[in-house]
């Protein structure tokens, strides 16, 4: 499912980490509503993507825009668009097209992340 995928690639760029419990026990938690506890930090980030919620509750989608912004880009979000900019050069344009809003803030959040992937040698890199 590529939501799932996305809510993954999302997790690592804002850093959500699955915290060692013992030898080979990994958690990571949303209390009160999500816990897992998994033999690995992968099981544990995959766990984490079906549960997620960047792609329909806004709260959770401004944390990604808040950690887009905190390294140094600009997002604007317009009635029938986004653009995502750095000192004025357009990284990412994603036109709504009959989309809802969220929908083309998250679709832009997840080019953009895998934009700076490509793209940029710092602090983010997708294993």
């Amino acid at each position: 499912m590529k939501t799932t995928e996305y809510n993954k690639l999302i997790a690592r760029f804002i850093r959500v980490s699955p915290k060692l419990q013992s030898p080979d026990l990994y958690s990571l938690d949303d209390l009160p509503f999500f816990s897992c506890t998994e033999t690995t930090p992968e099981k544990c980030i995959e766990a984490w993507g079906k549960y997620a919620k960047y792609n329909s509750d806004w709260n959770w989608l401004m944390e990604v825009v808040e950690k887009i912004e905190s390294i140094g880009f600009t997002f604007e979000l317009k009635k029938n668009w986004v653009r995502i900019t750095r000192k004025g050069e357009s990284i990412i344009l994603s036109l709504r097209g009959g989309k809802s809003k969220i929908e083309v803030v998250y679709n832009a959040c997840v080019e953009f992340i895998k934009w700076y992937e490509a793209n940029e040698s710092g602090e983010f890199r997708q294993d």
